[in-house]
């Protein structure tokens, strides 16, 4: 597809009757009208790709000044993860919440050769570049022509798309499932429920629901249909040495309905909201059919018991075991030892450990474990500073403690980011996720006090080469 033009693009596309120079409409962002609506839906087509750079697309929600954008699909080998990857003559069809259905804008972000991204309002852009070109060649269908290059050639065929089909249509609240049980901690013979434990629920697509057990063991999840596994926190010296889930699979005979009872494992796996029953007589391993009442509840209770440590308790605080497993979904979720909490922080305080944080850090390395712990800590105590989110406190540097470091560096965008760009070390100030001088810095400065770090010697590729990920840090 080498120098082909977007004339080129169009035509073969069937778009015969659009002239690339004159037939562009000013088109920045979309406006619909609709006080009933619940969610935009819509197609995308992959017309062509031309650039060499990896691409993720999304939409945000026009009028912010830092929007955030929710991506949608990648095209290459992008960064992005739990999205669709599409192909040149892909169609995929998605849908938009209601939220955002006013007005919205789209966004191309390029990983590669000038890495940057590209919002269809051009005041957002690196030097108010306009990098998109729009056709309306007909009806409720768009085609959309991005450039990828602050200072390129300009010939807007670097990726190609085809949006039709929109159209807003209104949100069926989806039935909710209670997934509940109890948590016990076994002692011999005895077993006792045990308040203060980490329970998740995880679809292997979103972010995985998680609750600490009440006074009395108890938790529970209100869950859409799906598959959804349900886990617990793994905690040094503790193991895991039953666990009963309801309702389990049963087959068939001529007389009978007989549990298929699984070897003892370290989840509960539910198809939620299919039919399943659950037995009358809670242990039952064979019944009848009269002996089973229809049920929109799941259970998982799990029984751990305490095991005497073998290591020192120095040893101890360094252990981190890290345990991935697939669920039914084909997503992945990552398990990491409970260890002994950094003690609290309070604004405004004097710390007799100061710097409060040493390691450079960022989601994809082996960070030491402590270092992400505080990191995290300091992130829940001070969200409100930079509207944060909860962040589990677990020393794995995962999706949700880089976006919190992220939304961070963006609120301390002059101090962090701003002296990089300005130096001309890097080409751009947006957040990147990675903890390193000045983002180490600034959290330092906020617990204890500290100064402003050296940026002496940093260079643009001496930056990249340390990170992991490919992006200039901070």
């Amino acid at each position: 597809q080498d120098g082909k033009s977007l004339q080129d693009v169009l035509e073969e596309s069937g778009f015969t009757i659009l002239d690339a120079q004159t037939d562009n409409v000013d088109i920045e962002t979309v406006m619909l009208e609709s006080s009933d609506t619940d969610q935009v839906n819509f197609s995308v087509t992959v017309l062509s790709k031309l650039a060499a750079n990896n691409h993720m697309f999304g939409y945000y929600q026009a009028g912010t000044v830092t929007p955030t954008v929710v991506p949608l699909f990648e095209i290459g080998d992008h960064s992005a993860t739990g999205i669709p990857q599409l192909s040149v003559g892909d169609t995929m069809s998605f849908n938009m919440p209601v939220e955002i259905v006013a007005a919205f804008g789209v966004a191309l972000d390029t990983e590669g050769f000038d890495p940057n991204t590209w919002y269809s309002e051009a005041a957002l852009n690196t030097a108010t570049k306009d990098a998109l070109l729009a056709y309306n060649p007909s009806s409720n269908v768009y085609i959309l022509a991005f450039e990828d290059l602050a200072f390129g050639d300009d010939d807007y065929n670097d990726l190609v798309l085809q949006f039709d089909s929109i159209e807003c249509i209104e949100d069926v609240e989806p039935e909710m499932y209670r997934i509940e049980g109890t948590k016990y901690e076994v002692d011999g013979e005895s077993q006792t429920p045990a308040a203060g434990w980490t329970i998740y629920a995880s679809n292997g697509i979103d972010t995985p629901l998680s609750t600490t057990t009440a006074v009395d063991g108890t938790y529970y999840f209100e869950v859409p249909a799906g598959e959804w596994e349900v886990y617990e926190e793994d905690r040094v010296n503790w193991e895991l040495v039953d666990i009963y889930q309801y309702p389990m699979t049963y087959v068939s005979d001529d007389s009978l309905e007989e549990l298929v009872v699984a070897e003892i494992a370290t989840s509960c796996e539910f198809t939620v909201g299919s039919e399943v029953y659950k037995p009358t007589l809670q242990y039952a391993l064979v019944a009848t059919e009269d002996q089973w009442s229809e049920s929109k509840e799941y259970t998982c209770d799990f029984y751990n018991e305490f095991t005497a440590p073998d290591t020192t308790p120095e040893e101890e605080e360094e252990e981190i075991e890290t345990r991935s497993s697939r669920s039914s979904s084909g997503g992945t979720r990552v398990r990491t030892t409970a260890q002994a909490t950094p003690a609290p922080l309070v604004l405004g305080a004097s710390t007799d450990t100061c710097p409060f944080l040493t390691d450079y850090m960022q989601m994809g390395i082996d960070n030491d474990t402590t270092e992400v712990m505080k990191l995290q800590l300091f992130l829940n105590i001070f969200k409100s500073l930079f509207g944060g989110t909860e962040n589990p406190v677990t020393g794995f540097f995962g999706a949700t403690t880089d976006a919190n470091v992220k939304l961070f560096q963006q609120t301390y965008k002059s101090e962090i980011l701003t002296p990089w760009f300005d130096l001309g070390i890097v080409p751009h100030d947006r957040p990147t996720g990675f903890v390193y001088k000045t983002t180490l810095w600034k959290i330092n400065d906020i617990v204890c006090g500290a100064e402003f770090p050296s940026l002496e010697g940093e260079t643009l590729q001496s930056n990249v080469d340390l990170n992991v990920t490919g992006v200039e840090q901070y």
